[in-house]
């Protein structure tokens, strides 16, 4: 762990052994962090010795384009100063001291959103924006919205229905017609989930941009997912219609199995038969 510089921290063991090794007296230290002339000039030959640059104004600008860029594709703050982080040992520059990194990032997060939101919110008609507004009010109890939000656990009829009720739900706001490809999925996603973890009654306090914004991205991505449940939920059917088949014909065939075989028997001119039970059905054959 390196020394704080401000406020100046001395490390004792450092102070000796370098007073050793120059030969210095180690009180001289008093003086030398009253000397910020001459602390500046030490941190900028140690800059040149190690081939950094220091923050400046011109890196402080890049980073700047930098993180407003990589905002339009991730929402989370934390994964931004990672980003912020890198971009900086990249071009070998030392991270600024105190809030001044994370302020930085936070703006260019907060402008980039604004951008997102506006650019999403100027593509909703009155319309739409009507209807979605609609999705929030409880109709008597719970607002459309919570119903969309329910997720269906059992393979049923009944499953398939209530989701082919959720697309029309969706269909009917006019959302889909809403072009927000231009926004990365990664972000849709991050909208999308701010409305899975909100209630309706929280989502109607939010701002308004950024409410419309993610219901967007949300309902958009709901209508994609529960087509996709639909199609998984009618396989399921289908494989537990065709066991719940194929195990009855076994079970018919293994009691009437004498009957079956006394039958066979009969119409092959009196052969002797073998039956057995394949995965493709009952193989008859003679013996």
């Amino acid at each position: 762990m390196l020394p704080k510089q401000n406020p100046f921290e001395i490390v004792d063991e450092i102070i000796k052994y370098a007073g050793l090794q120059l030969g210095l007296n180690a009180t001289l230290m008093n003086d030398y962090i009253t000397n910020s002339k001459k602390i500046s000039d030490h941190q900028n030959k140690i800059l040149k010795y190690l081939d950094f640059n220091s923050f400046d104004q011109n890196l402080s600008s890049r980073l700047a384009t930098y993180v407003f860029e990589q905002a339009f594709q991730y929402e989370q703050l934390s994964l931004l100063l990672l980003k912020g982080n890198q971009f900086l040992r990249k071009n070998k520059s030392l991270i600024p001291t105190g809030n001044k990194f994370t302020e930085l990032v936070r703006s260019q997060r907060r402008l980039a959103r604004e951008a997102i939101f506006d650019l999403i919110l100027s593509k909703l008609s009155a319309d739409i924006i009507t209807n979605i507004e609609h999705l929030l009010k409880p109709n008597p109890k719970f607002s459309k919205l919570e119903h969309l939000k329910r997720v269906s656990k059992n393979a049923s009829a009944e499953t398939i229905k209530s989701l082919i009720a959720k697309l029309r739900i969706i269909e009917n706001t006019g959302i889909l017609e809403v072009d927000i490809k231009n926004v990365n999925q990664n972000y849709q996603r991050a909208l999308a989930s701010e409305v899975k973890r909100c209630s309706a009654s929280r989502l109607r306090e939010l701002d308004i941009s950024y409410r419309y914004s993610s219901l967007t991205a949300y309902l958009q991505l709901c209508y994609t997912e529960t087509i996709d449940f639909i199609i998984k939920t009618f396989i399921g059917l289908l494989n537990t219609s065709y066991t719940k088949s194929d195990n009855r014909i076994t079970k018919i065939f293994k009691e009437h199995k004498d009957s079956i075989r006394e039958c066979k028997y009969s119409k092959s001119g009196g052969k002797p038969l073998n039956l057995e039970t394949t995965q493709a059905g009952i193989r008859v054959s003679n013996i």
